[in-house]
């Protein structure tokens, strides 16, 4: 197939140009991404992935842009499924998942009667496009699921390939509730999802899967309309639309995993298991009774996934609670939040490792005791100038050299031999006067 490879053809090879997420700058795309064999890979009718066999490359060279090619037999579907995941720890880029629809040939006859039986209203048409839109696949659950679960035996993909995205319910009591899928195990059918839905997913609930958060700038309201919402909604207190808003700039949504939480300490899901790592991060809850309360984190435990607090929340949170993991709130901000909860007092100063109090204590004292400073040379002493050199003149008229005439009053320089300063004198018998002291010889 020629370009413009419009639109993709089933069978016929395609060419597509996108854009990786830079894992160290969210909101950013990664220039010239680096991109190793086993990176992408491609499903054909939910029949497998496997690795593209054109490795994908920067084009045009040294751009944000990276060329996908697709052959003829990758193409040969009616659904192409294309999933990137970077396998360097950390990662670079973002995970990256694309759907192709692929269309029959464009010469196929399409008959009066044909037609006919398929009108298509324009209610209807609004209503598909908008699902096409917006939605990676769509389904129907079978039983056996839960609060937190959702099973379908026609999810056939791989494991954790819908990590990540979103699952928007469209049906039954749980209709219009979106979650974030945190695991998908493919021999049991069985996605989950975080937080727990209102109520039970059963057998015969429709859904939609939607792209992961990183897919869309929601900060564009052409992309949150797609998504059937408004930024203002976003920014108006929805605790799920935000969850989506923070993780798309690439932080981290989870939830409360202890039994019995307190307001210092508790569990989480968080899977992370390097001790520290998320020290100095900023926790804010987007559920629950602590909705909207963020505190810094003082320590993280690997193994239990344990946040601690050196300022306790008002109240333990709830088993579930959700909340979402900012990044190191930094020096300023760190002391206005502290102050702000009361953590330190209003007028102690902060730096990186906490209380700056030694610290300015013992930088003063080097001051004092180590750092050494050059006695003023020759010139008449300004009426305004630093302490350092006026306590350098004071210095310097004790030590140096000094001699005084009937008329004249010298200070010497350290080689007792240069005038540096001198003034005039007189004396009437009755008042001894010495004049301002101005520059030598």
């Amino acid at each position: 197939m020629a370009a413009p490879y419009n639109p993709p053809k089933k069978n016929e090879d395609f060419l597509i140009r996108i854009s990786l997420e830079d894992m160290a700058n969210s909101g950013s795309f990664k220039s010239s991404p680096t991109i190793a064999a086993g990176d992408f890979k491609v499903d054909k009718d939910a029949g497998g992935l496997t690795n593209l066999a054109t490795l994908p490359s920067v084009s045009p060279a040294s751009s944000v842009l990276v060329l996908i090619t697709l052959s003829s037999t990758e193409m040969n579907a009616d659904v192409v499924t294309l999933v990137g995941i970077d396998q360097t720890s950390p990662k670079e880029w973002a995970d990256f998942v694309l759907c192709i629809q692929t269309t029959q040939d464009s010469d196929q006859v399409v008959t009066v009667g044909a037609m006919a039986a398929n009108v298509v209203t324009a209610a209807s048409l609004a209503a598909d496009v908008t699902t096409e839109l917006r939605a990676l696949v769509t389904g129907t659950s079978d039983a056996g699921g839960s609060t937190s679960t959702m099973l379908d035996a026609a999810r056939t993909e791989a494991d954790d390939v819908w990590n990540g995205a979103w699952i928007l319910f469209t049906s039954g009591a749980v209709a219009n509730q979106v979650r974030l899928i945190t695991d998908f195990v493919a021999a049991t059918d069985t996605l989950s999802f975080t937080p727990d839905a209102t109520a039970s997913i059963g057998a015969g609930i429709t859904y939609e899967i939607l792209p992961a958060a990183g897919a869309f700038d929601l900060g564009d309201p052409a992309a949150t309309r797609i998504l059937g919402r408004d930024v203002s909604d976003l920014i108006q207190g929805d605790e799920l639309s935000l969850t989506s808003l923070i993780v798309s700039m690439g932080y981290e949504s989870v939830s409360v995993n202890d039994g019995s939480p307190t307001a210092s300490d508790f569990d989480t899901f968080l899977v992370e298991a390097t001790n520290n790592h998320y020290n100095g991060h900023l926790l804010r809850f987007i559920q629950g009774p602590l909705a909207g309360q963020a505190r810094i984190i003082s320590t993280y435990t690997g193994g239990s996934k344990n946040c601690a607090f050196n300022q306790p929340f008002t109240e333990a949170p709830g088993d579930g609670d959700g909340f979402v993991i900012l990044p190191p709130a930094g020096p300023l901000f760190e002391m206005l939040l502290q102050q702000a909860t009361g953590e330190v007092d209003a007028n102690t100063v902060l730096i990186e490792g906490g209380d700056a109090t030694a610290a300015i204590n013992t930088e003063v004292l080097d001051v004092l005791n180590v750092d050494t400073f050059a006695e003023p040379g020759q010139e008449a002493p300004p009426a305004t100038t630093t302490l350092v050199k006026k306590i350098g003149y004071l210095y310097k008229f004790l030590r140096n050299k000094i001699t005084q005439t009937s008329t004249t009053l010298s200070v010497f320089a350290d080689d007792a031999a240069t005038v540096d300063q001198k003034a005039t004198v007189s004396d009437d018998a009755t008042t001894y006067t010495r004049g301002e002291i101005g520059t030598g010889p």
